[in-house]
């Protein structure tokens, strides 16, 4: 049976590093689709495919 592994969620989530670090040693030999990478390879320079760093929620407002 073939199977089909998706790492999704918004970008700064780790992602990226969760593949190498997580999921890939425990699948050893199994192909690695990254669209980021993908991206960088087709658009050269390009803003799409970036590395983006999590942003940090703004401090609550206080109340009055």
């Amino acid at each position: 049976m073939q199977r089909l592994d998706l790492v999704v969620g918004p970008n700064g989530a780790g992602k990226s590093t969760f593949i190498p670090f997580t999921l890939a040693p425990l699948l050893p030999g199994s192909p690695v689709v990254n669209a980021d990478e993908i991206a960088r390879q087709r658009w050269p320079g390009s803003r799409q495919g970036a590395p983006t760093t999590p942003r940090k929620s703004p401090p609550p407002r206080a109340r009055s």
